[in-house]
């Protein structure tokens, strides 16, 4: 990915604040379940909200968010088109969801190596069923395709890295040095931007020649 490509992804939480706004929104209310319990405290009855707000609506903000970022130069994209959209889709997202993320644990259970490269190969799912419709089994093959051989991969987890690190940083340093809330409330807006980062670059790598992170105004 070219310099000014990475810069304006950069960018893109401070020129699109309403993208921003959505994944503050979806930051803060993860935050607030994750807060309850923790993903290893799986007896916990609040686990299972944690795991709903997860599975539930991030579809409908990384469906959002997709389509709005893939659609920034349709002149006639507007908010309900893309919530439509999403909601169209909803259903192999959810699966899609499921089928990734279990994927993924049991990768990681048996080493984490094994979760980490499931995950990347199976990055592009969600945009294969948005942007071009796929089924989920034809969403998993096409993202298995284009990240077949070791460059895609390693080129993701480089740029993916620090969007995951830093946001589970922050949040260890509130716990550790009893930062409070003003530990928290930062945590949430860093994740917030680390969402629209991830979600913008993973789209621009799955559709390059239809994407332009720097691209101007529309409805969405």
């Amino acid at each position: 990915m070219s310099l000014p490509a990475t810069r304006a992804i950069l960018l893109l939480p401070f020129r699109r604040p309403r993208l921003f706004l959505a994944a503050l929104v979806y930051s803060g209310l993860l935050y607030g379940a994750s807060f309850l319990a923790g993903i290893d405290e799986i007896m916990d009855p609040y686990w299972v909200l944690t795991m709903a707000v997860l599975l539930l609506l991030s579809p409908f903000f990384n469906g959002v968010s997709i389509l709005s970022l893939h659609a920034r130069n349709d002149k006639g994209a507007t908010l309900w088109r893309a919530l439509t959209r999403t909601i169209t889709c909803y259903p192999r997202l959810v699966v899609g969801e499921l089928v990734v993320n279990g994927l993924v644990i049991l990768g990681s259970l048996a080493f984490l190596v094994p979760g980490v490269y499931l995950g990347l190969r199976l990055i592009f799912y969600k945009q294969a069923i948005l942007i071009d419709d796929a089924s989920l089994i034809a969403s998993l093959q096409a993202s298995a395709a284009r990240t077949t051989g070791w460059r895609i991969p390693v080129m993701l987890l480089l740029l993916l890295t620090p969007f995951f690190a830093v946001p589970a940083a922050m949040s260890y340093a509130t716990l550790a040095f009893s930062l409070g809330a003003s530990g928290e409330v930062l945590t949430v807006v860093v994740s917030a931007a680390g969402l629209v980062w991830v979600n913008a670059l993973v789209t621009s790598v799955y559709a390059p020649e239809r994407e332009s992170p720097a691209g101007g105004e529309e409805n969405v």
